[in-house]
């Protein structure tokens, strides 16, 4: 899989994070964890839940910590590249409840399409109505390959990067995401940049392969707004 899973916990210990516990549970992850705690205390590794962590990903599971609350641009911008080598990055916050068969799909979806960015369909646990991703500002749950012609724009969590992408905004000089925003936009920064390297026509081929995934649910993502 060669893939780095990337989840940023906030106010929160290891046991209480959705996300970290749904990984106990995921199928066939043959990846690394980046436990990425953004404050206010010190993470407890001694959990249960980080135990099973531990052994679920055979021992590669690394821990940084910044009290101060990062802004989330500089945060993944700074942990994509301090961690490079992966073939691609799967980003999560704290609270995703992520499918058993996701990173399955994951896999399965790259052998069939070659892609630089995937994303899934977000569901909201409220009411059940699919909020992301957005594409030419409508929501979808159609899966498949995106034309380069739509607009495309959805939230950060559950993000699959792989590292064309990376390379590509790397050969255009740019950072993935934006480090004017700190969190609010954060995410939206990133559609807002590969657009701008398609209209300037710098590797457009290369910064273009979007799919659509799996779907998962999530709350309150439906209160996130375009910035």
């Amino acid at each position: 899989m060669n893939a780095l899973i990337i989840a940023v916990i906030y106010n929160k210990k290891i046991n209480n994070s959705q996300t970290l516990n749904s990984l106990l549970d995921a199928l066939e992850v043959d990846a690394h964890l980046l436990i990425f705690n953004n404050g206010p205390r010190v993470l407890e590794t001694d959990d249960e839940t980080y135990i099973g962590l531990k052994n679920k990903f055979n021992g590669k599971v690394f821990v940084q910590e910044d009290l101060s609350n990062r802004p989330l641009s500089v945060l993944y911008n700074y942990a994509i590249d301090e961690y490079s080598g992966y073939s691609y990055y799967c980003l999560f916050d704290d609270d995703t409840n992520i499918p058993v068969d996701y990173f399955v799909e994951i896999e399965k979806a790259k052998n069939l399409h070659p892609v630089d960015l995937m994303l899934p369909v977000i569901r909201s646990v409220s009411d059940d109505v699919v909020h992301y991703p957005l594409i030419n500002n409508q929501p979808t749950d159609t899966k498949g390959v995106l034309s380069s012609e739509k607009t495309v724009f959805s939230i950060g969590s559950g993000l699959t990067i792989f590292n064309s992408l990376i390379e590509c905004f790397k050969n255009n000089n740019l950072k993935l995401f934006d480090e004017r925003y700190a969190f609010y936009g954060v995410d939206f920064s990133l559609f807002r940049r590969i657009k701008r390297i398609q209209k300037e026509g710098g590797n457009y081929q290369y910064c273009s392969r979007i799919l659509i995934v799996t779907l998962f649910s999530e709350d309150q993502k439906s209160q996130r707004e375009l910035a």
